[in-house]
């Protein structure tokens, strides 16, 4: 009987799968939830449908996947979330139901993983659409996206949600189908965030802040302050706390006849104002020095060739003796920590020498890192590390690869030695079966940026990718880089959307957060789980219905 019983098991999905497909042939209609980890192409057909059943935690949101296929187009799809009520007589609301959108890949990683996920028509689900209905195509899959805000003054209790869906023919013929689902909600509240989080946006132009008519209106118009204090709004919704700042295209300076410069840094309070307000807590500045030639040759300052609104930029290479870019920096660091200390900033202003600094040539960084110290020793520092050697800086960010050769025990000796903080950064690199959020990868693994985060006791992280959009920001061949390096967000109706990858992201910052309270309260329980999880910082199990038990045993044991 237990023989006969497995086999069924084994039998049983493709069971389902077979009959959907021909529910499907039949212009009939399929609909079920699937796991909100798992990326559902148009044409997915071994979709596995699950118990929807989210567990959570107080300040954290709840998120669903629900697909529907249909045989026959259908003219307009619309969801909505009826009510969501407690066993105990509580209520959940300001639930949000989202349409799931393709993008077109670009290019592939030079290096894939062994688990790369290869789209059959050059479209991967990405962006997440906030409207009220969408066209489906025959035989389409259509992914429902639910996000349930659990507030820190949510009831703990088991909820039960129910979500009804209508599908209108373009004869107009409608049908509508409900679906349950639950929501647990733990006595565990993850409200305060101790892991800092940093991902590059452009903000300076109209249209990088999707300004309702970026054509007609102006930098720094009240416009663009509403637009901009919206892009940091949902940057600290997905838990963003760290904004870098080009500050020398910020702020305004002029060069008076007695050959010194001023500075007013009226804008830049403004912009670090706003971003505060919503919840921001530190910032980047400027990059000092740039790479002149290629990636292992010497560095230049980067040097304002005028002040005003558009500040134009040239390099001037260190050697250079005919040029001014010495007293510039040397006049400009000093202004820029005296106004920093003055409004008691200097503490959460991280100024940048280099961005990247390589093994080949690592004498043009100290050198420029000297001059930066010997200007402004107090400054503090960050600094985005390409090489296996620790460099003396308040925050190191090396690249996650080099820390698996044997590189992590020389920065954590210099952690210690400087009392300063332990980063990690990915880009287009590492591939293969690195953590990344390339849109070949599996939603897990951009979840895991954050298990590796606590894994290895890197106490933050940095992408240089948030909305570095170019041409159509719906197709990523239109960047240079891999499929979903550039991006992570999208611009739609004059608002920039979520994707499922930045709600993978959101759910991998609190999955540290509730590993760093089990830490406190049951050390070895924590250990055994993220061991169990992430194995080696190019090795993980990614099997999902292992990760949910995972997190429900960390869950649990907060509770008790």
């Amino acid at each position: 009987m237990k023989a006969f019983f497995l086999l069924l098991l084994g039998v049983l999905p493709f069971g389902i799968l077979s009959a959907q497909e021909s529910n499907r042939k039949k212009g009939g209609a399929t609909a079920m939830f699937v796991d909100p980890l798992v990326k559902v192409f148009k044409y997915s057909n071994d979709l596995q449908e699950i118990k929807p059943v989210a567990d959570v935690a107080k300040g954290e949101y709840a998120s669903f996947q629900f697909v529907y296929r249909s045989g026959t187009a259908i003219k307009s799809l619309s969801a909505k979330i009826t009510g969501i009520k407690g066993e105990r007589g509580g209520t959940i609301s300001n639930s949000m139901v989202k349409f799931v959108g393709y993008v077109k890949q670009g290019k592939y990683t030079d290096k894939p993983a062994t688990d790369i996920i290869r789209s059959k028509d050059g479209t991967f689900p990405d962006p997440l659409y906030e409207q009220q209905s969408i066209a489906v195509d025959a035989g389409d899959n259509q992914a429902i996206w639910l996000t349930v805000p659990i507030t820190a003054g949510q009831q703990p209790d088991l909820y039960h949600g129910e979500l009804v869906v209508t599908a209108v023919t373009a004869n107009g013929e409608q049908q509508s189908v409900k679906k349950n689902f639950d929501i647990k909600v733990y006595p565990v509240s993850v409200t305060k965030q101790t892991l800092w989080v940093s991902n590059w946006a452009s903000f300076l132009s109209p249209s990088s802040v999707v300004m309702k008519n970026p054509q007609a209106s102006k930098m720094y118009s009240d416009e663009y302050w509403t637009a901009l204090k919206a892009m940091a709004d949902k940057m600290n919704d997905y838990r963003q706390n760290v904004v870098r700042i080009e500050m020398l295209k910020v702020i305004t300076f002029n060069k008076g006849n007695n050959g010194h410069y001023s500075f007013n840094f009226e804008r830049l309070d403004k912009m670090m104002g706003l971003f505060m307000q919503s919840g921001i807590k530190r910032f980047e500045g400027d990059f000092v020095a740039q790479k002149m030639t290629d990636w292992a040759g010497p560095l230049g300052f980067v040097m304002p060739a005028d002040a005003g609104d558009a500040v134009s930029r040239k390099l001037v290479t260190v050697n250079d003796a005919d040029n001014n870019a010495r007293q510039f920096y040397k006049e400009y660091l000093v202004a820029l920590y005296n106004h920093l200390k003055q409004k008691n900033w200097d503490d959460i202003v991280f100024l940048h020498v280099s961005d990247e600094p390589t093994q080949q040539n690592p004498k043009a960084y100290k050198d420029m890192l000297a001059f930066v110290r010997s200007v402004v020793p107090d400054m503090k520092i960050i600094e985005a590390i390409n090489q296996p050697v620790p460099i003396d800086v308040d925050i190191q960010v090396p690249l996650l690869s080099y820390l698996r050769y044997g590189a992590l025990p020389k920065f954590e000796k210099q952690r210690a030695q400087n009392k300063g903080e332990l980063w990690y950064y990915v880009c287009v690199s590492p591939q293969y079966n690195y953590p990344n959020r390339f849109l070949e990868n599996p939603l897990i693994k951009t979840r895991f940026l954050h298990w590796t985060n606590y894994k290895y006791d890197l106490t933050g992280f940095m992408h240089w990718g948030y909305n570095i959009w170019t041409g159509y920001p719906f197709d990523f061949s239109t960047s240079n880089s891999v499929g979903g390096d550039a991006w992570i967000v999208y611009p739609k109706d004059g608002k920039i959307i979520s994707s499922v990858r930045l709600e993978a992201m959101r759910d991998g910052i609190v999955d540290y957060e509730l590993l760093r309270l089990l830490e406190k309260k049951n050390p070895a329980l924590a250990q055994q789980i993220v061991n169990a999880t992430i194995l080696d910082f190019d090795k993980s199990n990614t099997d999902i219905g292992t990760f949910r038990t995972n997190r429900r045993k960390i869950l649990t044991a907060l509770s008790n």
